[in-house]
């Protein structure tokens, strides 16, 4: 981290007690005025969106930095919306493949992507280990079909939903390969 970072973190941090925590609260509180209250746009503007700078800030010079990084826009997605990220992923997991792990299989996935995007290697997932629980058992196991998901989120948080429908309809095709597949074992 960066000696400015440190500083300003190590300051804000050290301080904090619970009195702090409160009297800051208190001072952002009266902040907020009627404006503030009556549009959101500008309580986003006078309130989250400085904070969003600092972070993104952060991003750029500490998890980025110099590094001549292919996928600068990918790296901060993923930090600064990896919630939602998260649920999309873990969402399409639960209505394919049933909640059982959704969480463990999204967190793995989302791991997998950053790294991807930091140092450009392909995604690879230890299919032949049966233990893995992390690893989808039908959906998002190679590295296209984990990319083209994460594009079609981030399409989403953009406004566009027409790649992660598209996603959808693979994954559910992919789903019915595996009944089907389940039917004709049961049948010999």
């Amino acid at each position: 981290m960066s000696k400015e970072f440190k500083q300003l973190f190590s300051t804000l941090i050290d301080g904090w007690d619970k009195h702090c925590i409160e009297e800051y609260l208190n001072q952002k509180t009266e902040e907020i005025n009627d404006a503030d209250k009556q549009y959101i746009s500008r309580f986003y503007n006078n309130h989250i969106r400085p904070k969003e700078t600092i972070i993104e800030g952060m991003i750029l010079a500490e998890i980025i930095g110099s590094n001549q990084v292919k996928h600068k826009s990918n790296i901060e997605f993923i930090y600064l919306h990896y919630e939602f990220v998260n649920h999309h992923i873990q969402s399409l997991f639960q209505s394919i493949e049933g909640s059982a792990f959704s969480a463990d299989r999204s967190h793995h996935l989302i791991e997998k992507l950053n790294k991807h995007f930091i140092d450009g290697e392909e995604i690879e997932l230890d299919l032949e280990n049966k233990q893995a629980y992390w690893i989808g058992k039908i959906i998002l196991r190679n590295h296209n079909d984990i990319i083209e998901m994460f594009k079609a989120v981030k399409a989403v948080y953009y406004g566009d939903s027409r790649l992660l429908n598209t996603v959808r309809i693979k994954m559910i095709g992919l789903l019915s390969k595996e009944v089907k597949n389940e039917k004709n074992i049961k049948k010999h």
